[in-house]
This record gives structure tokens, sequence and C-alpha cells, in this order.
């Protein structure tokens, strides 16, 4: 994540799902890829969600999980596998998010 409009949409929505399936066992983490570190810390303190945001410098956290572009949206199994991986956000994308991530927490 870094301080783009498109990053911040998915964050207020990726707070609204994690309010609403916390109880379901959906666990939501924020990790800013940012090498600036003042600036990750700054934009990580103007977001106003009830999950943790992360801040990671090591280039190795993007390759580990084949992050290509920013915004990302990476759906990890109960097992630690990755299932689902979506490039870009778009406001309509939230319902698809809503519908992959209960079919995870189904399982």
């Amino acid at each position: 994540m870094h301080a783009c409009n498109t990053c911040r949409a998915q964050l207020e929505a990726l707070d609204r799902i994690a309010k609403t399936y916390r109880s379901a066992g959906l666990v939501v983490l924020g990790v800013n890829l940012d090498d600036n570190l003042p600036r990750a810390e700054k934009f990580a303190r103007s977001q106003d969600v009830d999950f943790q945001l992360l801040l990671s410098t090591a280039k190795s956290t993007g390759r580990e999980f084949g992050v290509d572009r920013l915004p990302m949206a990476l759906f990890i199994d109960r097992a630690g596998v990755l299932r689902v991986a979506h490039r870009e956000f778009k406001t309509r994308d939230e319902a698809q998010y809503v519908r992959e991530l209960r079919k995870l927490l189904d399982e």
C-alpha cells in the first residue's frame, strides 16, 4: 500500500469486510512496502482502520508473495496458502472480495 487514493479506497473496503467477518475468523493485515519509512509511517497513521498496518522495507516480502503492483490484496487461507491475488482495486471489487472470503471462511 502507498499513499494513493486507490489504496485508501481498498483499505476502507477491507476495513468494512474485516469488521463484518472478524467473528468468523477473518484476519486482515495491511502491509506497506514503501522503502521510505517516514512516508510509510505517515500514511499508516493517517488511516482509520481497525486492523493492523505493518511496514516492510524488505524487498523480499513483496517478492515472496508475488506482489508485482500496488495495491494488491492477497487472500491466504487458514493453512497459510495463498489462494487469491487481486491486483488494483475498483469499488465494485468489494462484493467479489466478500464472495471469495466467505468461501474461504466456510472451508
